[in-house]
Parts: C-alpha cells; structure tokens; sequence
C-alpha cells in the first residue's frame, strides 16, 4: 500500500534528497526499508553496518568491480536493487562508486535522456568522518543529481550528522525523537520552535515527517503504521 508522505517522487523534484533521522532501535531503518519498497526504480543500498539485503534484490560484499559490473549490464533495466556491502575504506569505495555513477549518468546525457537512480547511504555520519563531506565525488554528485535524475536518502541517527550543505537542498526530511540539545538546537534552525518541542516528546517509533513543501520546514507527525498523530498532542 502507498504511503503518501513516503513516496519521494510524489512531490515536485524527480531528484528527491531525503534524510532519515533516528537513535538506535527506533525504527529508522525500517522507515528508510519502506521507502525503498515505493520506489519503483534503480537502487543501490550502500550499507555500512554490512547487515541488510533488500527484499527482492542482490547482494555484493566487498567488490566494487562486481557491483560495478551489475550495473552496467543491467543498466538498461528500468527497476532493480543492490544491496552492497562495502570493505573497511568506506571513504575510497564511496569516491569510486559516486565517480562510476556520475560517468554512467554522463552516457546517458549523451543519449538525450536521464537515468533514474535511488542511492542510500546508512550510518551517514560513519561514511562522513570528521569531515563535511563523505567525499568530493559525492558532494559533486549530490549538488548535480538533477541532471541525470539521482536520488539520494541518507540515514543517520543525529540531525546534526547532516551537513547543512545537504540540508538546505533536502525534498525529504524523516526525523525520530531527538533530545540533545545541539540536535535540537540544529533542527530550530530549520523549522519553528513548536516542531521542535513535538520532536523532542515523540515515543518510540513515532516520527515527523516534512516531504517537498516551500517555506519553513512543517513536519507532521506519525507512528510506526504510518497513522497521523495530532500535532499538538503531548506525551
């Protein structure tokens, strides 16, 4: 069954980025799965933790000439799904294959269309370091993603794992409970202050959501069946 608020090519962007938000064990893998499961098109699950295998599709571990390979024999089928587990230098397999994506988008260019893409990147805060970015290639590949059709969803479990670099550009934001000051203090600087004390009350596996609105970011709120919550209730 679709889920409006979850489907990010309902909203304007045909090049959603989305972001998911959560502690452990609150459900934001499981959010970010059902996400995946309405996008009906290209995806590639580049897991950190090495513990998921999308429903469905496939799984690489530890050989980017593999998943390399997939992909261009599959690249002319419109919907499949990749799972790939990556090896100990994230930084470097996530710069080769964010430079794979951008010269395949490129081919596709050259043939006058684009070429659809979900790109997940778990554990965002892992891949990204100390530094602003997971890498150069990627922060290229997110500023221009419109051109080939890209979509990205990155999974994190503080807001502040996010560089607002990719904040200010996001179509899709999926936040759990937050309670550290800094966390939320960063979101206020993104939306208006009753949104940020609703956040800080959630339960467990209840969650805002904020899907391709103009303006001041306005979550809404849900539990885990995805089943509205009343803004302004209290817990």
């Amino acid at each position: 069954m679709e889920v409006e608020h979850l489907n990010l090519l309902k909203g304007e962007s045909d090049a959603p980025l989305a972001v998911i938000n959560g502690r452990g064990r609150t459900g934001k893998t499981s959010l970010g799965l059902r996400i995946i499961d309405q996008y009906q098109g290209r995806v590639i699950f580049f897991d950190g933790k090495r513990e998921i295998v999308l429903e469905g599709g496939e799984y690489i571990d530890r050989e980017p000439e593999s998943l390399a390979a997939f992909v261009v024999t599959n690249r002319a089928e419109e919907r499949w799904r990749i799972s790939y587990w990556p090896g100990r230098d994230l930084h470097e397999e996530i710069e080769r294959l964010s430079v794979f994506l951008m010269e395949l988008g490129n081919v596709a260019q050259t043939e006058g269309k684009k070429w659809p893409l979900l790109l997940v990147l778990d554990e965002f805060a892992v891949l990204k370091g100390q530094g602003v970015y997971v890498s150069e290639a990627f922060a290229e590949l997110s500023r221009i993603r419109g051109k080939w059709g890209f979509s990205l969803l990155l999974i994190s479990h503080r807001p502040r794992d996010i560089p607002p670099a990719y904040l200010f550009d996001v179509t899709h934001w999926y936040t759990f409970r937050q309670r550290r000051p800094d966390d939320l203090k960063y979101i206020f600087e993104f939306t208006e202050a009753d949104n940020v004390d609703r956040i800080r009350e959630l339960r467990r596996f209840e969650y805002g959501a904020w899907a391709d609105r103009p303006g001041a970011v306005n979550f809404k709120f849900f539990d885990k069946r995805d089943c509205p919550i009343e803004n302004n209730s209290k817990k």
